[in-house]
């Protein structure tokens, strides 16, 4: 059986204290940062453009490879962010509707529920863009700041995997370099990120 079709835990040793941690499922480094990689010794290796980082955020600095809290999606608490186009930039504009045809392609799933009467249903996500609805569902007043950036890879250069803060489903992958079209989070700090994760790909 291969064990990549299936969810397993990735483990690692700690070289500072020899102690095995839990870093991730599969290539997702929940309690890894991209910059922490050479601190541990992975139980099964994975090729380093394989891989989706923990975010790296200021208020969890100074955390141990392992030792940080799970918040869902990439780990750590998503980085919403809203793409800027009311600045008539092109590109910024390109990048915002390939946003919106991703989220509408790659739809995710809500379930909402009423105990009352004990009932459920899934209903279709489009992360705050406008897809078709089944019938007899509308709009009433779509939200959105629903993407956020959950994690960091580097493939041939440093990516951000975006997915949705409400129903969690991973959306698309972009350039980080993309992501200067977005504020607040992004808006000066795009550059400075590509520089932390650019790579050889022999690291």
């Amino acid at each position: 059986m291969n064990r990549r079709n299936i969810k397993v835990g990735e483990y690692a040793v700690r070289k500072n204290d020899k102690k095995k941690i839990k870093i991730g499922t599969c290539n997702l480094m929940y309690y890894l940062r991209y910059e922490q990689r050479k601190e541990v010794v992975s139980d099964h290796p994975l090729q380093l453009n394989k891989l989706w980082f923990r975010l790296s955020l200021k208020e969890e600095d100074g955390i141990l490879p392992g030792d940080f809290e799970y918040y869902g999606h990439g780990g750590s608490h998503p980085l919403a962010f809203v793409v800027k186009t009311d600045d008539k930039v092109k590109e910024a504009e390109e990048f915002y509707n390939e946003l919106a045809e991703r989220s509408v392609s790659e739809k995710g799933i809500v379930q909402v529920r009423s105990e009352e009467v004990g009932i459920m249903c899934n209903i279709p996500c489009f992360h705050g863009y406008h897809g078709e609805l089944p019938k007899g569902m509308f709009y009433s007043s779509p939200k959105r700041n629903l993407l956020s950036v959950y994690s960091i890879g580097v493939r041939d250069e440093a990516e951000a995997l975006i997915g949705c803060t409400v129903c969690g489903n991973v959306v698309c992958s972009v350039n980080i370099e993309g992501l200067r079209y977005c504020v607040p989070k992004f808006d000066k700090d795009a550059e400075k990120l590509g520089a932390t994760y650019r790579t050889n790909g022999n690291d």
